[in-house]
């Protein structure tokens, strides 16, 4: 690139850069910069790649650089505000939801209501880890109502975590909710092998970036890590399995139609949002699990598929047999079973139980009889610790 003037360069990793070739584009950015500390361009497009790669501070500098240099660079301004703060405002409007859509006042669920019923079902591994000296953290447990099942199955050791700890702080005073903890998921100020267990349950499509919470927990955890997520409704679909589906993906959707008919049964979305642009759904997959337990030396996993159901009208009614929303509740998780395993379509929710210490026969056996598919990572490099064969 020696031969390439200042423009010439500068264009060339601009176009770099809109090509995702990140690393490239960051070298002649950098040389840009070294070359002439007043390439206000070069400044403002490499504080930019910083900002999309999570060097927050770092983009922060170099862009605030750029339009001390320029006076005016509305271009610079604008890419500021809008990469600049995004994950503190993530978090802000995770907290600002929160206290729009839930209730101000702490409340304990008072009986089996069919929103509850469905949760404990979430939680039935629970029973196979029942026991008073092994230490749970639940990220993510903004009402400690996580915190509060898994005592109740028989886990007596519980702190609940949150970003924003109003509510459990009032579920404490109220004598239900245990300890707990103010944590950010993506950097939790914990030492390492801080808990036995971590569970996460449908709170990572919460978070900015949740691949960062994911190892972040499995750093605080000695044993193993639950998560509890939608399962991604493409990786998972075994190929060949039924010939009497189809499926295709259009933009952003999957049709699912009958073989020999053009008429789409049904479509999914397969990337989307909850409340709004700011909660990306990071679903998981069992093929995910897998990479991931591969990519960190992990010893086994375990993996539940399952169908679940949620209406806001139902949601309070009593999980009684007669209870008409109970009723349908169940009716439209039976129709997710029976079209799950009809067309190999995967189910909406899984379970990944990842551990980082294989767990005793018994607690595996018990897994598999509450339906959990357990498995040995097959991998060569398990953290083995190897003796010194000269000393």
């Amino acid at each position: 690139m020696q031969s390439l003037n200042a423009k010439e360069m500068l264009c060339t990793a601009a176009a770099l850069h809109m090509n995702n070739q990140f690393q490239q584009a960051h070298n002649l950015y950098v040389e840009l910069v070294q070359r002439d500390p007043s390439n206000a361009h070069a400044l403002h497009l490499l504080g930019v790649l910083l900002l999309q790669n999570g060097f927050h501070q770092e983009g922060k500098d170099a862009i605030e650089r750029a339009i001390a240099l320029r006076g005016s660079y509305p271009e610079a301004v604008a890419n500021l505000a809008s990469f600049g703060c995004s994950v503190p405002a993530k978090w802000q409007m995770d907290i600002e939801h929160s206290d729009k859509t839930k209730t101000t006042e702490w409340c304990q669920y008072e009986s089996v209501s069919t929103d509850r019923w469905r949760h404990l079902r979430m939680v039935d591994f629970a029973t196979c880890f029942a026991s008073v000296e092994e230490e749970w953290l639940t990220i993510g447990d903004a009402h400690g109502y996580d915190s509060i099942m898994l005592r109740q199955m028989g886990i007596a050791n519980v702190v609940a975590s949150s970003l924003d700890v109003t509510m459990l702080k009032k579920g404490h005073e109220a004598g239900v909710v245990g300890d707990y903890l103010v944590i950010n998921a993506e950097s939790i100020s914990q030492p390492d092998d801080s808990f036995d267990y971590v569970l996460c349950k449908e709170a990572l499509h919460h978070m900015p970036r949740p691949i960062l919470a994911i190892y972040e927990m499995l750093r605080v955890a000695r044993k193993g890590v639950i998560f509890i997520e939608p399962q991604d409704p493409l990786i998972d679909w075994p190929a060949n399995r039924n010939h009497s589906f189809w499926r295709h993906i259009e933009g952003d959707k999957i049709l699912y139609g009958r073989n020999g008919d053009d008429t789409v049964m049904t479509s999914h979305l397969i990337d989307w949002y909850e409340d709004g642009p700011f909660n990306y759904v990071y679903t998981l997959s069992k093929r995910e699990v897998h990479k991931i337990c591969l990519g960190m030396g992990l010893p086994s996993y375990a993996i539940k598929c399952f169908s679940d159901f949620y209406n806001a009208e139902w949601a309070d009614q009593p999980a009684e047999p007669e209870c008409e929303g109970f009723k349908k509740t169940l009716e439209q998780i039976q129709l997710w079973d029976s079209f799950s395993n009809t067309t190999g379509k995967p189910f909406n929710y899984l379970t990944g139980i990842l551990f980082k210490q294989s767990p005793q026969p018994t607690l595996m056996q018990n897994l598999q009889k509450q339906g959990y598919e357990f498995n040995f990572t097959p991998t060569r490099f398990l953290p083995l610790k190897w003796p010194d064969i000269e000393a």
